[in-house]
């Protein structure tokens, strides 16, 4: 093999002598498969033009560009979230990066579900040693999914005000419909009261962004009953039973009475029918206070309420 100075280099690519004569050639636009040959002849007189040659075949590694989908930049929430995938990678090696950053993965897929993992999102595809190949960028955002607490029913006395004690962790809020609420757009308004005994329903739709959340709530205006603290037994005919107006629109209450000992006096099932003439077994109870416990049993109206009565005479 010839080395040294003195020698003449003659390149051919595929047959086609090159103009270059120097030891080392650049070479662009090869296809594989082409034929690479170098001649190296002696300039020396001692050595007769000697020469030497050196036949390669070049085989070319192509790195196609990956593409990453989806192609365009892309707003999701949390659930389901998004997944990333990376096409013709012709089997390299694949590096994702976020925001510029290598993130530990190496699959054709990528999936994405919180919103903390919001970023610009790119892959490289390394094939030997070609030069890594980057795809297309994709901006993805991930919207958190808005946590909505909300009570389904809310009781509350004919005429009264009560707060909704409702919570969001994220969004903006809207109420509807709007009737007898102080704000349509607060987490907590305020229910301003009815002058009527019923339901009034009520949705909530809580927005972050595409993300939403919803729930219902029932308020329930319930009956005031005015129940009396006293009555007076002693036959002069006049308050001379226990009397509760209103007691007729709840036929499932129940009413028990006790003594200050905690010993059942009196009861009744299935609404208060026939009222408390202040007796236990026909003989009437000595004068002083005594317990109730009233269960009012309606399916919009499950109150127990409970107080003292006090017998006069």
């Amino acid at each position: 093999m010839l080395n040294g100075s003195s020698v003449d280099y003659e390149w051919a690519i595929d047959n086609d002598i090159q103009s270059t004569t120097s030891d080392n050639i650049v070479l662009s636009n090869l296809e594989d498969g082409s034929i690479i040959k170098v001649k190296v002849t002696s300039t020396l007189s001692c050595d007769n033009g000697a020469s030497d040659e050196a036949i390669y075949t070049v085989s070319i590694i192509t790195t196609p560009t990956p593409l990453l989908s989806p192609v365009n930049d892309t707003v999701v929430c949390e659930s389901p979230g998004l997944t990333l995938e990376l096409s013709s990678t012709e089997g390299g090696t694949i590096e994702w990066m976020k925001d510029n950053s290598s993130i530990a993965a190496s699959s054709t897929v990528l999936n994405l579900t919180t919103a903390n993992e919001s970023g610009e999102y790119q892959a490289g595809v390394s094939i030997g040693d070609c030069p890594r190949v980057l795809s297309n960028s994709v901006l993805v955002t991930i919207n958190s999914l808005p946590v909505l607490d909300v009570p389904s029913v809310v009781s509350v006395d004919k005429g009264a005000t009560v707060e909704i004690n409702a919570s969001t962790s994220i969004g903006a809020v809207l109420w509807s419909p709007s009737t007898m609420l102080s704000s349509v757009d607060d987490i907590t308004p305020t229910f301003l009261g009815s002058e009527e005994a019923g339901e009034f329903i009520y949705t909530i739709l809580v927005e972050n962004g595409t993300c939403s959340a919803t729930g219902q709530l029932v308020i329930s205006v319930f009956e005031e009953l005015d129940i009396p603290t006293s009555f007076t037994p002693n036959g002069d005919g006049t308050n001379e039973v226990w009397n509760i107006p209103g007691s007729n629109k709840y036929p499932n209450s129940s009413l028990r009475i006790f003594n200050r000992w905690g010993q059942e006096v009196y009861s009744q099932l299935n609404g208060y029918n026939e009222p408390w003439s202040g007796e236990l077994n026909g003989k009437l109870l000595p004068v002083g206070t005594y317990y109730y416990i009233l269960d009012l049993g309606a399916p919009n109206d499950p109150r127990s309420l409970n107080g003292t009565v006090t017998i006069v005479r």
